[in-house]
């Protein structure tokens, strides 16, 4: 529904955005989203993959009211570096839309549907690449269709449409596209409203990934294509999106310190060395797009070796001789190459970024620059070919460009395919680099949650080989062997991470981050010496894991369960206490009632088993089949104390108040029986059961009159009960009144 909807009111949208919308764009456009959704369509049935639980592991994605946080507290998802709002908006709305489906499939994560997802970043890429079209024939570009039909179908594409966190690519560059469209009307007619809207669609550029922070100067490398010089005209009407580029990349930067201590010590030669081989790198792949990897091998960038400065050499060769061609094959060519360099420039390493410690490159940067390497590339050979005015050429030509678009319409659907499984992926990274070692850890924790630890143990001690530094890899190895039984093997895996630790962690740059860690690998040894029957050591080690991060809540957590099992029960419940502070939930509470009661603590247990029925009222199920199992058993004292703090928790309960007394009849405790009944009576003053118990017990004390009258009551909530009015009957024959009591017999 919400798919047809959608698709449906692209033309109108289009038209109301005055892209010149007309009937016979029908069929051209139409062949742009077929292609696109061919190619694409095995990621129409991906899943969620490294990175995207930094959206579906927050609540502010999840909730109506996050949609708050997503602008003003960006830092509150996850392990988000980034003041990207529009991205995570965008997210919010689709899980707003999807989740229902949630209901009819499997492969949800939570209630957040995959394919919804994916159907959005294939949409968004379709929209981009319809304007991409408009825009370069409004532009008089040679080839414009086919320059938008290779920017849907080439591989390198496929990372930023396949992968959901990856929209942020797509975002940038669909406001990109909107914002160089209203520069164009600007231009044509001048109105404040267009370039209101250029101002607009820029900020929401920015705000959905910084690598738009380039399109001012994309602009006046525009002006200078058109027209052979930039005027002082030209640059004041940019100059407001120069100063909100340089307002939100300093936020932008600043959230992004305040969150990430990452810090490569490139220096200068290093950090050309690198761009050089970038730019030169992502030319090759659009041109020769094999392999492609998840994860590229990072380059040798030592200035002391002379071949590394040839790429650069070589491309400040190829600019200059453009330029000096430009009397004979015109400004595009270049244009093209400019516009290729500068906006990839904000990814080239010249900024660090988190990803630059696993490669220099990623296929989804490309996504907007590679438009222009394109459109100098295929604009160049439409432009050749309407030169040479040859039937036969033109011909040879159409044939070529159709070959060359459905062998890559065949490569992005077969790429796309390797992103409906996530060990697939990674197994192809590393079969291609194998010195990616985050791909080992990526993989190896992908085999984990397939029950493949046999597997997962091979892929971490791989990766460990590569980088014997990541301390995470230590963690979810010991975990892998621990799964197998390989117990002292796991405690000698975390033996060995913790020789690796620093003597101080404050001389580190992030001594946060080392302590977490440090942290995590005490937790999991703990663990693993529980496993082993060593509570001492065990005890040791987990107190050492929140001396390092007091907010280690798993290392709480277990060492709960170490205290309970020495019937340490207070300092038990002081640990979970901690726990819940941080994270409450209805578990956690069942769990401290059920310590506070091993401990004889019953209010303690009462109290925290109304927090747990507050925050899940399925939790007073569970608590009543506990009652329920020690009544059968025959342990009618434990069933009365369970029976009672559900009746506490639940106080308008009467089945519960009932259940008290039934324990309690069977500890010869009549008075408490009674009195639990007349509560249950009080709150609903028809209930069979109550009537019944609490009219015997009147009975059997003599007391034939209340009972009698209770006796009564009985018979008129449930005079088809047959035990009903043989109760009353007795009742009425104890008071002499035998012909109603043969009546009530009868």
């Amino acid at each position: 529904m919400h798919a047809g909807a959608l698709l449906a009111a692209i033309p109108q949208w289009l038209a109301r955005l005055e892209l010149r919308w007309q009937p016979e764009l029908h069929l051209p456009l139409g062949g742009l989203l077929l292609l696109t959704a061919i190619a694409y369509w095995p990621a129409f049935f991906a899943g969620f993959i490294w990175d995207d639980n930094i959206f579906y592991d927050s609540e502010a994605v999840r909730t109506w009211s996050g949609i708050r946080e997503l602008w003003l507290d960006l830092g509150s998802v996850g392990s988000e570096s980034h003041y990207w709002p529009v991205l995570y908006s965008s997210l919010w709305l689709d899980h707003k839309l999807w989740a229902w489906t949630c209901a009819f499939t499997a492969n949800c994560a939570g209630d957040f549907n995959p394919a919804g997802f994916h159907f959005t970043n294939i949409l968004l890429h379709g929209i981009n690449t319809a304007l991409l079209w408009r825009l370069l024939a409004r532009m008089q570009v040679p080839g414009a269709w086919f320059i938008a039909a290779f920017f849907a179908v080439h591989p390198m594409r496929v990372e930023a449409v396949a992968w959901v966190i990856a929209r942020k690519d797509l975002l940038a560059a669909l406001f990109y596209f909107l914002a160089v469209e209203r520069w164009l009307r600007f231009r044509e007619r001048g109105r404040s409203g267009d370039y209101l809207a250029l101002l607009a669609f820029y900020t929401l550029a920015l705000l959905s990934k910084t690598i738009a922070v380039t399109l001012p100067a994309a602009l006046l490398l525009w002006t200078w294509w058109r027209h052979g010089r930039i005027s002082r005209r030209d640059l004041l009407q940019t100059a407001p999106l120069f100063l909100i580029a340089i307002g939100i990349s300093i936020y932008g930067l600043h959230f992004f310190t305040a969150r990430t201590l990452i810090e490569f010590e490139y220096s200068f030669a290093e950090r050309l060395i690198i761009a050089a081989k970038a730019l030169w790198f992502y030319a090759g792949k659009m041109l020769w797009p094999h392999p492609l990897l998840f994860i590229y091998h990072h380059w040798d960038v030592n200035p002391a070796r002379l071949l590394n400065w040839l790429p650069l050499l070589a491309a400040l060769g190829l600019a200059a001789g453009l330029w000096l061609a430009r009397h004979r094959i015109g400004r595009g060519p270049l244009a093209g190459a400019l516009f290729f360099a500068i906006t990839l420039s904000p990814v080239l390493g010249f900024v660090d970024n988190s990803y630059m410690k696993f490669a220099f490159v990623a296929d989804r940067y490309q996504y907007l620059p590679g438009a222009g390497l394109l459109a100098m590339l295929v604009g160049a050979a439409a432009h050749l070919c309407r030169r040479l005015a040859d039937g036969a050429v033109s011909y040879g030509a159409g044939t070529l460009a159709a070959l060359l678009l459905a062998s890559s319409a065949a490569l992005t659907f077969e790429r796309a395919q390797l992103f409906q499984d996530k060990v697939a992926l990674f197994e192809n990274v590393t079969a291609n680099n194998p010195g990616a070692y985050e791909a080992y850890y990526n993989l190896g924790t992908f085999l984990m949650e397939r029950g493949r630890a046999d597997d997962a143990v091979d892929a971490f001690t791989t990766g460990l080989e590569y980088e014997p530094r990541r301390i995470k890899m230590y963690v979810n190895l010991s975990s892998a062997l621990m799964e197998l039984g390989r117990r002292e093997e796991a405690e000698a895996v975390l033996r060995r991470a913790i020789q690796r630790e620093p003597d101080n962690f404050e001389e580190l740059k992030d001594p946060y981050g080392a302590r977490y860690e440090a942290a995590g690998v005490r937790t999991n040894l703990g663990m693993v010496l529980m496993e082993l029957e060593r509570p001492a050591d065990a005890e040791a080690a987990l107190r050492r894991a929140l001396e390092l991060d007091s907010g280690m809540l798993q290392a709480e957590r277990n060492l709960s369960v170490l205290l309970r099992e020495q019937g340490r029960y207070d300092e038990a419940l002081n640990a979970l206490q901690r726990v819940a502070k941080r994270e409450p939930s209805a578990e956690l509470y069942s769990q401290m009632a059920a310590i506070a009661d091993q401990g004889g603590r019953e209010a303690a247990a009462a109290h925290y088993t109304s927090r747990a029925i507050a925050l899940r009222p399925e939790a007073a199920g569970a608590l009543n089949q506990r009652a329920a199992a020690r009544f059968s058993a025959g342990d009618f004292e434990a069933a009365a104390r369970l029976y009672r703090r559900l009746a506490a928790a639940a106080p308008d309960s009467a089945g519960a108040h009932v259940n008290v007394a039934l324990s309690l009849l069977q500890l010869s405790r009549e008075p408490e029986a009674a009195a639990s009944l007349e509560r249950a009576l009080a709150i609903d003053p028809q209930h069979p059961q109550a009537l019944n118990q609490l009219a015997a017990l009147h009975f059997n004390a003599k007391r034939y009159a209340d009972a009698l009258a209770l006796f009564r009551r009985s018979v008129a909530a449930a005079p088809g009960d047959a035990e009903a009015h043989s109760n009353l009957g007795s009742a009425l024959a104890q008071t002499g009144r035998l012909q109603e009591a043969a009546q009530s017999f009868e």
